[in-house]
């Protein structure tokens, strides 16, 4: 029997690369062979033995059905071949069963051959039990060979013995296979049989249906032109409404060239009559029917006859219009993005020196013997050193900077706060007009920051409308779609929820070139003295570090909105934790940790004045060399965040590793974003932000010292 002797040299399972290089190789064999029965004998034999022990190919043939048998051990193959020889007429019938399986043509797998598998395939049919048994098959796998949607024959590959049973990577690869011999059998029916012309015929017919479909449906413009004189034959809908027509049919015996920008027609109608039988691809502007234009790639193509002849010619057209606004926002995204980087930079020295300014000037204020006269001067100082410092906090708002005490607010109350503050300041002739969701628009922001959007926001509304307008507020809730905003704004935002406040006003407007500058800082129209041009960076700042978007839109003369939308979430207000005094003394150890000479120098003076002790330290690895020795007696680490060879972050994280929890105190000329973003701190951690004034530093010492009391520090 045929399974006695498989048990004599049962074959291994094939690896994947193994699978892969056997598919591979088989599609070039096939490439090769030209003749049906051919192609029918590879499709037997090639499987065997890599992917089968035996392999049968029943194929419907040019003439008259074929079945082809290979076997990995001859003698077997002569016997299989009998057995088939005299039950042909069986396997046919059966073949076609299986080939049109309840009309899907699917590979089928039997892992296992039983009389149940069989009959449940194959039908209530005694011999095929009993010819399994004789073969010593024990494992199937049987491929209908579907060829562009047909079924022209099965290929059967069976495993005998002690062979593993077919898996999954071998159904699939024998799915390939069949895939690659039914197409190969198919195509070499229509190269050998009498009615090859009709098939190749009705062939094209489908081939020109599924190309004409595509030119009518497309979204890129799409004309047939006339050989001679770039006359359209033809235009697609897209090509169309591009150009302001409903119907291409109306662009028929129009030029080519009558739908380029006059500027630019002489010149291009110059280059397609030069070389009339060359390709040409061209970025122009195209006129619209109402005269307006827009930009467009546009590929000219020539199709030859077989003599060389110009048969006919074809344009192709991309409209580039978002393309080049998607282009013009990123160019301005990152000239902002620069600018940030740069206000930063600068905010952070500034802060730095007015730290120092601010602690001075208090320590001369708080001096009794000052006279009045040198008294009114350093008030003076003070007050222009709170506003340099007033401006950095602009420039970090702008850059995304700061850090932001987020909480859960209902927009609409915050709307309303800001209203009832607006009403007193804004002129008689300015009317004030809110319009408010009433589902709740719950969103995280810092109320203190989204605040100044809306004053900022509606002081510019107002100097837009010296004779006096409307100036509306107005929330809403929206379900944006992924790309929503793209027009607007240039980049396609994340879909959902959003809480939408727009301002609108009745004012004068903005041309073009204002609005397309709108968001820079420093940019303004105001008369020299009258404005920063940090009003609306810093809008855009806040909204983008809070997660939203904003957006404008704006005529001469024609009024100005502003829309800014905010993620929007589910929960309810979130109760803020109680704080501790503003300003409290102390006797507690800090160690003050700053590379910063004076402003620690400062800050120890300022801690000291309010009864605490103080240690000092240049730097983080300073600082662990001091806490080595006196850790025990230190209360609280103040230190700044970004210091030469080791930062505020690290030396944390290097006494932790040591064993020693000493409540931590951040402070940072540069805030928010930057350090929270390079993993500097966290949006947990205790933090004063500079510059600050010795009331701010007392106070928040007291809280870090209070809340760090009787709690468990540790990683």
């Amino acid at each position: 029997m045929a399974g006695r002797i498989s048990q004599e040299m049962p074959r291994p399972s094939l690896s994947t690369g193994e699978l892969i290089d056997f598919v591979s190789r088989s599609t070039r064999v096939f490439r090769d062979a030209t003749e049906y029965v051919d192609i029918a004998r590879l499709a037997a034999r090639l499987p065997v033995p890599e992917l089968a022990d035996f392999a049968v190919l029943f194929a419907t043939g040019v003439n008259a059905p074929i079945i082809q048998v290979a076997h990995r051990d001859s003698d077997e193959e002569a016997k299989v071949c009998e057995v088939i020889e005299t039950h042909r007429e069986l396997f046919t019938h059966a073949a076609q069963r299986v080939a049109a399986l309840k009309g899907t043509a699917r590979s089928q797998w039997i892992t296992a051959v039983t009389p149940g598998a069989l009959a449940l395939l194959l039908g209530d049919e005694p011999a095929f039990p009993r010819i399994a048994d004789e073969l010593g098959v024990t494992s199937l796998l049987l491929h209908p060979l579907n060829a562009r949607g047909r079924v022209v024959g099965l290929l059967v590959l069976a495993r005998v013995g002690d062979s593993p049973p077919f898996g999954a990577r071998d159904l699939s690869t024998g799915l390939i296979f069949a895939r690659r011999a039914a197409l190969a059998l198919d195509d070499s029916r229509v190269r050998s049989t009498e009615d090859a012309d009709w098939i190749r015929g009705a062939r094209l017919d489908e081939a020109l249906d599924k190309w004409a479909h595509t030119f009518e449906a497309a979204t890129w413009g799409a004309v047939i032109l006339d050989a001679v004189d770039w006359r359209i034959e033809a235009a697609n809908p897209a090509f169309a409404r591009m150009h302001g027509y409903d119907q291409p049919d109306a662009l028929v015996g129009r030029l080519i060239t009558d739908f380029i920008a006059s500027a630019e027609r002489t010149e291009i109608s110059r280059r397609l009559a030069e070389n009339p039988s060359e390709p040409l691809t061209v970025e122009i502007r195209q006129e619209r029917r109402d005269g307006t234009v827009f930009p467009a790639l546009v590929s000219f193509t020539v199709v030859h006859g077989s003599e060389g002849q110009v048969l006919y010619r074809s344009a192709h057209l991309q409209d580039l219009t978002e393309l080049r606004r998607a282009e013009a926002r990123l160019q301005s995204a990152q000239r902002m993005e620069a600018v940030g980087r740069l206000a930063g930079g600068v905010a952070h020295e500034v802060n730095n020196m007015m730290t120092i300014v601010l602690g001075f000037a208090d320590f001369l204020l708080r001096d009794q013997a000052l006279g009045q006269e040198h008294r009114d001067d350093v008030e003076e100082m003070r007050r222009a050193a709170e506003r340099a410092a007033g401006i950095t906090q602009q420039l970090l708002a702008f850059s995304r900077r700061q850090v932001l005490q987020a909480a859960v607010l209902d927009l609409n109350d915050v709307v309303r706060g800001a209203a009832q503050l607006l009403r007193t300041l804004l002129p008689a002739n300015v009317q004030l007009e809110t319009n408010l969701d009433a589902d709740g628009a719950w969103i995280r922001v810092d109320q203190t920051q989204i605040e100044q959007v809306i004053i900022n926001l509606a002081f510019n509304a107002r100097d837009a409308m010296p004779d006096g307008g409307i100036l509306s507020l107005e929330t809403s809730i929206k379900q944006l779609e992924r790309g929503a905003l793209q027009e607007r704004i240039g980049i396609a935002v994340p879909p959902g929820d959003y809480v939408s406040l727009e301002i609108s006003d009745t004012g004068m407007g903005m041309d073009p070139s204002t609005l397309a500058h709108v968001f820079e800082p420093f940019f303004t129209t105001k008369g020299v003295g009258k404005g920063t041009g940090l009003g609306l960076s810093t809008v855009y700042g806040i909204v983008k570090q809070s997660g939203g978007y904003v957006t404008v839109r704006s005529e001469a003369q024609a009024g100005t909105t502003f829309c800014v939308f905010l993620p929007r979430v589910a929960a309810g207000p979130e109760i803020a934790a109680a704080v501790g005094p503003d300003v409290s003394r102390g006797s507690e150890t800090v160690l003050i940790v700053e590379d910063e000479e004076v402003v620690r120098s400062l800050a120890g003076r300022v801690l000291r004045d309010h009864g605490y002790r103080t240690l000092e330290a240049t730097d983080g690895g300073a600082a662990l060399e001091l806490l080595a020795e006196r850790a025990a007696t230190v209360d609280l680490i103040l230190t700044d965040v970004v210091m030469p060879l080791m930062g505020g972050r690290e030396l944390r994280e290097r006494l932790l590793a040591l064993g020693i929890r000493v409540p931590v105190l951040f402070m940072s000329a540069y805030t928010g974003d930057d350090v929270m973003r390079q993993g500097l701190i966290d949006a947990s951690d205790m933090f004063v932000q500079k510059p600050f004034t010795p009331t701010t530093l007392t106070a928040r010492v007291r809280e870090a010292l209070d809340a760090a009391r009787g709690a468990v520090v540790g990683p």
